[in-house]
C-alpha cells in the first residue's frame, strides 16, 4: 500500500554565520492512510520543521486546548453535538514556538482561556476572528 506522506533519511540543518546547527539527522517515517501519527520530541529538535521542509497541510482532530494552540495556525471550535462551527480562532503566535515560554505568554493564556469558554458555551452564535485566514463556511 503506498503510504500518505513517507519522508526518508531527511536530515535538516541552519547556518548562522559560520557554524551549522543540525535539528534533524535520519528522519525516516511512514503515515498510512486513516492514520493518525504525532511527532513528539522537545523544544528545538525540529518537529515543526519537517512540517515546512515538505509544506504539510495539517487538520488536527482534539479535545485538548493547549494543544491545538500550540501546534495550530488557527483553531476550529466545535459545539456538542451534532457539531457545528462556534469560532474560528486565529492563533497569532510566532512560528518558533517553545513548550514552557509559548505556553506562560499573555497571548497564549489569553487564547485559551477565550477557547475555554467557547467549549463550555458551545451553543453561542458563530464568531470569527478578522485574522483567519479562511472564511468559514456554513
Amino acid at each position: 500500500m503506498t503510504p500518505m506522506v513517507e519522508v526518508a533519511d531527511l536530515a535538516v540543518a541552519f547556518r548562522d554565520g559560520r557554524s551549522a546547527t543540525t535539528v534533524l539527522d535520519g528522519l525516516s517515517l511512514r503515515v498510512e492512510r486513516d492514520e493518525v501519527v504525532c511527532l513528539l520530541g522537545p523544544s528545538g529538535c525540529g518537529k515543526l520543521r519537517v512540517r515546512r521542509e515538505y509544506a504539510m497541510t495539517v487538520v488536527l482532530v482534539t479535545h485538548d486546548i493547549d494543544e491545538s494552540i500550540y501546534l495550530a495556525d488557527r483553531v476550529v471550535v466545535l459545539s456538542p453535538r451534532p457539531a457545528s462551527v462556534v469560532a474560528d480562532l486565529a492563533v497569532d503566535l510566532p512560528p518558533d514556538r517553545d513548550q514552557i515560554a509559548t505556553r506562560e505568554s499573555d497571548a497564549f493564556v489569553h487564547l485559551r482561556a477565550r477557547a475555554a469558554a467557547l467549549l463550555r458555551d458551545g451553543s453561542g452564535a458563530p464568531e470569527r476572528d478578522t485574522g483567519a485566514a479562511e472564511p468559514v463556511e456554513r
